[in-house]
């Protein structure tokens, strides 16, 4: 009785470990001889009988589902995880910072409107405009008012952002108008227009326009 060679014996062996590390399987339905048996790529040329047989050596492998995983994520099919959206906290410090200036404006127009002398004296810079005229004084008077009332809103609910855009433009444009006479030199008392007038109006118009979340919402 002839035996074979330890070293026939040990390519046969690795032949069988590389062709089920490679994926391919011995189709059931035609059984032949080692030199007539068709190898094939599994879940690819295979019949679907010989898929559905030999499918569960293979997919239940960790090496396959880490090599799925993979070849998902390469392939963009697998959507990253997007970080959390940061919206809502910016939309809070927009709804509190126009709580914080609805306040001396609705003080503002109220006085305006209601103690116009008293206002006209005591507010810096604004005897040397001129005389006092009591209409003038209260038209601008209600539109700081409306201005204050518009970023009030804004500050209860998100949603009236475009109120608040409203009421801060006429807060921005007068607070152009004092930067203007700032860096021409004409006002009286700059640093006061800075702080007073031309920072909150600019705060304000910040506050009340909407981020991206806001728009969508």
């Amino acid at each position: 009785m002839s035996f074979r060679s330890f070293r026939a014996i040990h390519a046969d062996v690795l032949k069988g470990m590389i062709s089920y590390r490679n994926g391919f399987s011995e189709c059931a339905h035609r059984r032949a001889s080692y030199g007539q048996h068709a190898w094939k790529l599994l879940f690819n040329d295979s019949c679907p009988a010989c898929q559905e047989q030999n499918s569960h050596q293979f997919t239940d492998r960790p090496d396959t589902q880490f090599s799925f995983r993979i070849s998902k994520f390469f392939d963009g099919s697998v959507t990253p995880a997007t970080p959390a959206s940061s919206w809502p906290q910016e939309v809070l410090m927009r709804r509190q910072l126009a709580a914080i200036l609805a306040i001396p404006m609705l003080l503002n127009g109220l006085a305006m409107l209601v103690a116009g002398p008293l206002w006209y004296e005591t507010v810096p810079g604004v005897p040397d405009t001129g005389p006092f005229n009591p209409h003038f004084v209260q038209d601008i008077g209600a539109a700081f008012l409306v201005a204050g009332l518009a970023l009030a809103a804004r500050a209860w609910r998100p949603r009236y952002w475009p109120a608040a855009v409203a009421g801060a433009g006429f807060l921005a444009a007068h607070g152009l108008i004092h930067l203007v006479l700032i860096v021409s030199g004409h006002a009286h008392h700059a640093a006061f227009d800075l702080l007073a007038v031309v920072l909150p109006s600019a705060l304000a118009l910040y506050s009340a326009f909407p981020n991206q979340g806001e728009q969508h919402a």
